[in-house]
């Protein structure tokens, strides 16, 4: 092989070995950002969740201090120009709280007795 054969062979096998570096450095960056916007919803969704618990929590601290209460603006969360929405229903003896924050909604379910809401066994639930 001559001098100048054994260069040009060198030299692309050098431009295979970058080729080849080049494209992992690529697919790593395009699986990190990828991750990054998984995380980014993610906690925008979490966020979402814990804006939803907050007025459920706040709500039914306002039902067992004033048994009925119908008015939950004071609960009601304004977050990036952003309101929340609480509903009570009642029928007979079971009432239901839900509130609902953006994509969230909780509900909470509450046993009616002798004029007084009380916390039916187990927490509230996404439906």
């Amino acid at each position: 092989m001559r001098r100048s054969e054994r260069g040009a062979a060198l030299l692309l096998m050098v431009i295979g070995l970058i080729s080849i570096m080049l494209t992992f450095t690529a697919t790593a960056y395009k699986l990190q950002f990828y991750q990054l916007k998984q995380v980014h919803h993610l906690v925008g969704a979490k966020e979402q969740y814990w804006l939803a618990v907050g007025q459920l929590e706040c709500a039914l601290a306002l039902i067992h201090e004033n048994s009925f209460e119908t008015s939950f603006d004071l609960c009601r969360i304004r977050h990036d120009d952003q309101v929340g929405v609480i509903t009570w229903s009642v029928s007979s003896q079971k009432g239901t709280l839900t509130s609902q924050w953006q994509s969230v909604i909780l509900t909470q379910e509450l046993r009616i007795s002798h004029g007084k809401a009380t916390l039916v066994t187990g927490g509230y639930y996404e439906p």
